[in-house]
């Protein structure tokens, strides 16, 4: 059966269809997969003119908000939904849909609307790509990672040939929730101290005390060399014995607090899983962090952060519960996006990320995030 497609014509490209004007302070959300990366991020697209959507018919009706939303704002959306999308359709079912709407109109940016897994069998889902885990396979026993960029692979090279995202919700309410977010954060969001602050909350690597020096020491390097005066970073470090640990018994509050009082960017760097991040560890014992059933309690005050998470299983997409990345982001009032791992990361991948990100947002020209992730990649 072939896709419903729908063009809506216009040529205002100061908006796009996964974000808002084209820089980092206006923003939607969204799921992209880079490697072993799931990115719910805030995508702006100044240059996209042809948006995929790729919907299960269950949640099409919910989606016309966002239709009409950013068709208002000159974007052509192709709608790629049949009623077994969701239910039956296979990867590679989603897959050709996708190359062929590509052949013809040639796609700027897509973005895929459900979970990639659940328990539910009610429950429409897009499942996510399986790709070799080429890395750290050689380290343990994981051989396979989920990454979405596959969709937006038409050539067969193995990188995406445009920015694609997922909204990993799961029934309309949580539709409503996150597209209220992003249009509020679009349109009501002040500019105030926030603009220039970053958040970081790092752990403890525990993995010999030589490493965790050579690992904070590089992370303090580059933090300082690369980061105008201009901006703040704050720290709260889950160590016992730095400056920077707050009381033990209110360190989950203080975490919370950081993400409540609002920043750019929130970033963790730890250890972590899917369903929580690192506790910290003391002499008395450990006091919990941030776990995904506690992301209710998130209220940030002044603004959405894009929270960067850089642990291991953070983003785990393929799993039938939420992971700490998409419980965070389907929160009315928690970041507008997240960025975390699928699988177990390596700190020498992580750093690399980090830096080419902090390169591109600080010391190249003006651009887009998805620009931004592409470059990097």
């Amino acid at each position: 059966m072939p896709p419903c497609e729908s063009d809506v014509k216009g040529g205002n490209d100061k908006l796009s269809p996964l974000l808002g004007n084209g820089n980092l302070g206006d923003k939607i959300t969204v799921v992209v997969t880079f490697l072993s990366l799931l990115v719910l991020l805030c995508c702006s697209i100044s240059a996209a003119n042809d948006v995929a959507l790729v919907v299960p018919a269950a949640f099409l009706e919910p989606m016309t908000q966002w239709i009409h939303y950013r068709s208002q704002q000159g974007y052509r959306i192709h709608v790629i939904s049949e009623p077994a999308l969701g239910q039956t359709t296979t990867v590679q079912c989603i897959h050709d849909r996708l190359r062929k709407l590509h052949a013809e109109v040639g796609i700027d940016a897509a973005l895929l609307v459900g979970r990639a897994a659940t328990a539910d069998a009610t429950v429409p889902i897009i499942p996510s790509p399986q790709l070799p885990a080429l890395l750290i396979q050689h380290f343990g026993e994981e051989t396979e990672r989920a990454c979405d960029d596959a969709y937006a692979d038409m050539d067969g090279d193995g990188l995406p040939d445009f920015p694609l995202g997922r909204l990993p919700v799961s029934n309309a309410e949580q539709i409503a929730t996150v597209l209220q977010k992003i249009v509020r954060y679009e349109q009501e969001t002040q500019p105030g101290p926030w603009n220039r602050r970053i958040q970081i909350v790092a752990g403890v690597g525990n993995f010999s005390p030589i490493i965790d020096q050579a690992i904070s020491s590089a992370a303090r390097s580059i933090l300082t060399k690369m980061l105008p005066n201009s901006w703040e970073m704050a720290l709260l470090h889950a160590n016992w014995k730095s400056p920077f640990c707050p009381e033990p018994l209110s360190f989950q509050g203080e975490v919370t607090e950081t993400i409540n009082r609002g920043s750019m960017f929130w970033v963790y760097l730890g250890h972590g899983d899917a369903r929580q991040l690192q506790p910290l560890f003391t002499p008395a014992g450990y006091v919990p962090s941030l776990h995904a059933d506690q992301f209710p309690m998130l209220h940030c005050r002044e603004s959405l952060p894009i929270a960067l998470l850089f642990c291991c299983y953070g983003g785990m997409l393929d799993r039938p519960e939420n992971s700490v990345a998409e419980e965070m982001l389907l929160q009315a009032e928690s970041p507008v996006a997240v960025i975390a791992a699928s699988r177990t990361t390596m700190p020498f991948g992580m750093g690399i990320f980090g830096i080419e990100l902090l390169q591109e947002f600080f010391n190249g020209e003006p651009k887009t995030e998805p620009s931004i992730t592409e470059w990097r990649k």
